[in-house]
């Protein structure tokens, strides 16, 4: 399995990316990722995801989680657990 900092490493730079809003099917805000230091890798990928589908939808979510490598199997084994990247 790649790891996920040498993922990031393909992605393109989304330094440019002052913060990502989240929004669902009825327009309603409902997330909001800040660039900072800890959230950088989120914004990269979350940036890829928007540049690849053009939105955030199951698909996009799907290859998110591919792309979070082994923070995602670690989501897994530790249900509800945060700050896992």
């Amino acid at each position: 399995m790649q790891k996920f900092k040498d993922i990031l490493e393909t992605l393109d730079d989304a330094s440019h990316v002052k913060k990502i809003q989240l929004f669902d099917k009825e327009k309603n805000l409902v997330s909001t990722i800040e660039s900072k230091p800890g959230t950088l890798g989120s914004i990269r990928v979350y940036h890829h995801l928007w540049k690849t589908f053009g939105m955030i939808d199951i698909n996009a979510a799907i290859e998110g989680v591919d792309l979070y490598s082994e923070h995602a199997e670690n989501a897994q084994d530790n249900p509800g657990r945060q700050n896992l990247i």
